[in-house]
């Protein structure tokens, strides 16, 4: 073998494994998955005045959604309601009275906690099927909407999209028949919710909301949230355990 062939011989095996090397270098600084970065529990940042009626009624940066005539008609009433004092939910709670709110959820001050699991998400009070599943058949008897409705997502790049339908067609609240969005909105079984969220930062959070429902609204309300990542809240603390049954107290006085 002559000199010049065994350098080129020797030239190749250090290029191969030069490429080995920076193959096994990008896999081990491959990105965490999008979903495992949005697990943890998240703050929602209102940049205006703190006040819940300005955040809520009005939307965010008094962004209000555009509804129809009769919509609007209806937030007239139902704000003329409540200023005449009937600030109380005084609708009996049976169990065809769907809970939950999804919108009004996401606009508490509350923190609220991601989990990611195989083939679903728990985006705050929502469960996300990410598995590839189609909705339920929100028309059957067998379907119990909640005010969360039925979910599902997948992954567009780093951008989590949720689509959900199958809200209730009413609540049971003497104040409001329908369900609440912010900034004058409803949501109700016609309704479709389009969810896309995303981190901007591995401490930030994003969802931009789209509202649509011709029945409700004259063109799709969307408005956009950020939340801050926050640590996990405390527990509540610890209570006392009971020295004893409550049963026992007919046969020994209390000390």
């Amino acid at each position: 073998m002559t000199k010049s062939i065994v350098i080129v011989l020797l030239a190749v095996a250090l290029a191969g494994t030069a490429v080995i090397g920076i193959g096994a270098q990008a896999r081990s600084a491959a990105p965490a998955a999008p979903d495992a970065n949005l697990a943890g529990y998240w703050v929602v940042q209102d940049p205006g005045t703190g006040s819940w009626e300005e955040w809520w009624d009005y939307g965010p940066a008094r962004h209000s959604a555009k509804v129809r005539p009769e919509i609007a008609k209806l937030n007239e009433e139902e704000f003329a309601f409540l200023r005449a004092g009937n600030v109380v939910n005084r609708g009996a709670r049976g169990p065809d009275c769907a809970p939950g709110n999804l919108a009004m959820s996401w606009a508490s001050s509350g923190a609220q906690q991601v989990t990611v699991s195989q083939g679903e998400i728990k985006l705050g009070p929502q469960l996300v099927h990410t598995d590839g599943r189609p909705h339920v058949d929100t028309k059957s008897a067998a379907y119990k909407p909640t005010g969360n409705g039925d979910g599902i997502g997948h992954f567009e790049g780093d951008t989590l999209i949720v689509d959900t339908i199958g809200f209730p067609p009413k609540v049971c609240d003497t104040r409001f028949p329908f369900m609440r969005v912010t900034g004058g909105g409803r949501a109700k079984d016609t309704t479709h919710l389009t969810q896309r969220v995303r981190l901007t930062d591995p401490n930030t959070m994003q969802i931009v909301f789209r509202w649509e429902d011709p029945t409700i609204y004259v063109e799709p309300y969307e408005y956009t949230y950020n939340f801050k990542r926050v640590p996990k809240p405390a527990d509540d603390p610890p209570q006392e355990q009971p020295k004893r049954q409550f049963l026992t107290d007919k046969f020994w006085p209390r000390q």
